[in-house]
């Protein structure tokens, strides 16, 4: 089979935005609006109804008693998993600021029943088990409106769930409720449509690839969606809102389905089946837990059954199944399954979110803006990690075709040999041996023109997601220039991160490119001064904040080079000597001369390599500082060594911290005919 870099590229660009988009709305509470809410946690106080069936006057009875106890914290209330009722009592005279309207928010969609009520009003009873109807404002949670005055009175909520039982209690002036309600609803939505769209990409790369684990992440993906939107309330609001049965149980059932999928996704990627039986034996089993649950949960809409254990189950499974697929990627990277690192790190990410989620809902995390959308940021980094994943999975696969052709030529050489010492059935064997021959050019042609029409077409898909980043971030900015200040530093991580990214892949390709070439090297005599000249001339890559000085052996002159290659592995020392050389110095190019060799030395005085790092600089991938400002990917002092190997000559690293840097490369000096 045969595959591109580029269905990962598009992947992560997409992906990406998913990642920033998600960020945004988790702080889209406290900064979507003008005046922040409050968080009335740490003013309420609760009591457990524990099967008392209290109607408000025998609680009201119950202020001055001390039954109702403070809450203590000022996370938001988490009752955790219980089948009790409980009240909290909340004091309107201490809201503070100027009375009038204003908005009490419950922002969790999975109360069964939740009763409201204020002094001198009508309750408001409703909750997730009750019509759309019943709500006070069309809503994905749960609002209620409120006079607050100086008058010391009382506002009471009687809140109950067939789930955990979490009470997130936030005030918010009337117009600034408005106001984030719609910036919220533009967040939340562009991050669906985004995870919309890389639903549709991955179907599409199925088709046109048949690859059954595009399919499996298209299913996983999609599931997930769903999930976060039955979580989020949304689902309610547009797509069952009559069917508050089924909403109760949406978000388990889902997430359910959710996670068996990432378990037959994870078997189909890591080949389970057939390399770890016993690990496979455990996702399966995990994965049937899952849709037992889901199934079972589908069954109380028509039966009246008990949930909470079903529930329970749920959280518990994901914890063990998630745990399975960890253990499978760690297990293939064993067996030297390379896609399998950044495979465990994507699920790594997701099993740590949903294990903060599960304590969540079992009470024993504190429950807050990040713990509470925690799914969602884990899921969207997850979603990013595993373009990477993707992304080696595809190279590892060109690795073993290349390896297979090289096994395929070997023995094609060796049948040659046979076929000139049996002259006796030479012309048979020729004959047979050239119809294999016709129909493998012929299956090389077809894959290599399947390659490059893939090729062309996820080129094409690239630009489209890389011209949606540009629009949203040119709608960032405006927004931002209109008083939404962190929205317009949130627009410059986007930007910064495209471009970092784009680069690596460029990068990649470039080593690509840069391997091909050293298979058949074009020797060529260089005249090695006005070469140099004409290099760093035309090299766009030295920073105008430093001077290049060049130095000449008076008894060097030319050498014996492939121009184009020697060229690559030159500006991948400047370009790093420009990179990290400070403002004001002098990179200095000289050539120098040992028995048997000639050299070109880049000197930097620049931050220096410590020598713990000497030795691994040249290694793919690796950076000194990955999380250091400066741009790169890794790639480029390891193709700088694979050149000078390919000349028969090799690099020299000198460097000491704070003083700068010296690269060599040193090539057999080959006398000129």
């Amino acid at each position: 089979m045969l595959y591109s870099n580029h269905p990962s590229r598009a992947l992560s660009i997409w992906v990406l935005v998913l990642l920033i988009l998600t960020t945004f709305n988790c702080f889209a509470t406290s900064n979507s609006s003008t005046h922040a809410p409050v968080n009335l946690a740490s003013s309420v106080a609760v009591f457990e109804e524990a099967g008392k069936q209290l109607t408000i006057e025998d609680v009201r009875k119950l202020e001055n008693t001390g039954a109702f106890k403070p809450w203590l914290g000022k996370d938001d209330i988490n009752f955790g998993f219980t089948t009790s009722e409980h009240w909290i009592r909340i004091p309107i005279n201490q809201f503070g600021g100027d009375a009038g309207s204003k908005v009490l928010e419950i922002t969790y969609a999975q109360i069964s029943e939740i009763s409201f009520y204020a002094p001198n009003k009508a309750p408001i009873v409703t909750g997730s088990r009750h019509p759309i109807t019943t709500r006070a404002y069309f809503h994905r949670f749960f609002a209620f409106p409120i006079e607050s005055t100086d008058t010391p009175r009382y506002a009471y909520l009687r809140v109950a769930s067939d789930y955990a039982l979490t009470v997130p209690i936030k005030l918010w002036q009337e117009k600034d409720f408005y106001q984030h309600q719609q910036k919220t609803l533009m967040v939340q939505f562009l991050y669906y449509g985004g995870l919309l769209t890389l639903l549709i990409y991955n179907l599409f790369l199925f088709i046109s690839l048949k690859n059954r684990q595009f399919l499996y992440y298209a299913l996983f993906a999609g599931l997930c969606g769903l999930g976060m939107l039955a979580g989020n309330g949304y689902g309610r609001l547009l797509l069952w809102s009559d069917f508050a049965k089924f909403d109760a149980v949406s978000q388990t059932v889902l997430f359910s389905l959710t996670s068996a999928m990432g378990a037959v996704f994870t078997s189909a990627f890591l080949s389970t089946r057939e390399k770890l039986p016993r690990t496979h034996r455990l996702l399966i089993t995990g994965a049937a837990l899952f849709v037992f649950v889901a199934a079972f949960l589908l069954v109380t809409l028509w039966v009246n059954l008990p949930t909470t254990w079903a529930f329970q189950l749920f959280a518990l499974n994901g914890i063990f199944t998630f745990f399975c697929i960890i253990l499978a990627g760690i297990q293939s990277i064993k067996l030297g399954y390379k896609p399998a690192r950044y495979f465990s790190l994507a699920w790594g990410v997701l099993f740590a979110g949903v294990t903060i989620a599960s304590l969540r809902a079992f009470g024993l995390v504190a429950s807050n803006i990040v713990t509470e959308y925690i799914l969602q940021i884990s899921s969207s980094i997850e979603m990013l990690v595993f373009s990477l994943a993707l992304a080696a999975m595809i190279a590892e696969e060109k690795t073993q075709r290349e390896v297979a052709q090289a096994r395929t030529l070997k023995a094609e050489n060796t049948l040659v040999k046979t076929l000139e010492s049996s002259k006796e059935n030479l012309e048979i064997l020729v004959e047979e041996r050239t119809k294999e021959l016709e129909v493998s050019l012929a299956q090389e042609k077809m894959l290599r023109s399947q390659y490059v029409r893939f090729s062309a077409l996820i080129a094409h898909e690239f630009r489209n997601p890389l011209s949606i980043i540009q629009s949203q971030i040119s709608l960032l900015r405006k927004e931002g220039q209109q008083g939404a200040n962190q929205i317009e530093k949130r627009s410059h991580i986007i930007l910064e991160t495209t471009q970092r990214l784009a680069l690596m892949f460029d990068s990649w390709l470039d080593k690509g490119r840069v391997e091909n070439a050293l298979n058949n090297l074009s020797m060529t005599t260089v005249e090695l001064k006005p070469w140099l000249e004409a290099l760093i001339s035309q090299h766009l890559a030295i920073s105008n904040k430093v001077f290049v000085e060049m130095k000449f052996a008076k008894h060097i002159k030319t050498v014996k080079a492939d121009d184009s290659l020697l060229k690559s592995a030159l500006k991948n020392l400047i370009d790093n000597a420009a990179k990290y050389a400070s403002t004001g110095s002098t990179i200095t190019i000289a050539t120098l001369e040992k028995p048997g060799y000639l050299g070109i030395a880049v000197t930097d005085q620049g931050i220096g390599i410590a020598p713990r790092h000497q030795e691994k600089v040249f290694t793919e991938y690796y950076r000194v500082s990955p999380e250091g400002t400066t741009t790169g990917t890794g790639l480029g002092l390891a193709l700088v060594k694979e050149i000078a190997k390919a000349h028969h000559g090799d690099v020299e690293l000198k460097s000491k911290l704070k003083k700068g840097s010296t690269f060599t490369i040193w090539i057999p000096n080959i006398p000129v005919a």
